[in-house]
């Protein structure tokens, strides 16, 4: 499913001070660019990509595939042009090693790469 803006502007007030919107992002890319990151699968090669993991148990009994795995990510982190979000359910890994890559490559074609 995929949603797009068409270009519109939010109106309304300003729910938080530029700043702190610039030090938000500035930690959700070192998700990504860190070494020890937990969205390093997000990478797009020469694109800054700023993001959050999501990893839960989505059924109530623990099985083998019993996860809801996410990404959503900000790309490009430097100029924002596009928020992602991927989900899968019923899966045995996190959102880093499961959803990440599947981000990575929706956002690279997003991008035209």
């Amino acid at each position: 499913m995929a949603f797009a803006n068409s270009g519109y502007s939010p109106s309304g007030p300003r729910v938080m001070r530029a700043e702190t919107a610039e030090s938000m992002l500035t930690l959700l890319e070192r998700v990504t660019s860190d070494a020890d990151g937990t969205g390093r699968a997000a990478r797009i090669e020469g694109v800054r990509v700023a993001g959050k993991t999501g990893t839960t148990r989505s059924r109530p009994t623990s099985t083998a595939k019993s996860h809801y795995a996410s990404f959503v990510g900000i790309v490009p982190a430097d100029a924002p042009r596009f928020v992602i979000l991927v989900g899968v359910d019923g899966v045995a890994g996190a959102g880093g090693t499961v959803a990440a890559p599947v981000f990575a490559a929706i956002a690279a074609r997003a991008l035209g790469r």
